[in-house]
């Protein structure tokens, strides 16, 4: 679990472990912040099938300077977490598009996604 920290105005969790902050719950989120999410991700939802390029750039901007868990990104594009994680967000972590925030423990209860957008690439 994550060890200290606390929440944001947000409502993100702030781990002193992690370089961003992690939406770990949709229901600990500030009503503005999550309606913000939601807009982003609104095309997924209504739409049942997305084209790849589409699903992954949803996926990359809602993990955009924050770590989303698999179960908050499933929840908010409406998509089942197994598809997700099998279909798009392994793809994006072998192409080191994201990055996990516990790579050493891919398993790990709060393991969530981030995109490696403005990082230099190592």
């Amino acid at each position: 679990t994550l060890h200290g920290g606390s929440r944001d105005a947000q409502g993100q969790w702030q781990a002193p472990q992690l370089d961003a902050p992690v939406v770990d719950s949709l229901q600990h989120l500030a009503a503005d912040f999550l309606m913000q999410l939601q807009q982003l991700a609104a095309l997924a939802r209504e739409k049942r099938k997305l084209p790849q390029h589409q699903m992954r750039s949803l996926l990359m901007k809602l993990c955009s300077q924050r770590y989303v868990t698999l179960e908050c990104l499933a929840e908010l594009l409406d998509r089942s977490p197994d598809a997700l994680r099998q279909q798009h967000l392994k793809p994006l972590l072998t192409a080191k598009l994201m990055k996990l925030a516990f790579p050493s423990v891919p398993n790990h209860s709060k393991q969530a996604y981030r995109c490696v957008e403005d990082e230099s690439q190592t």
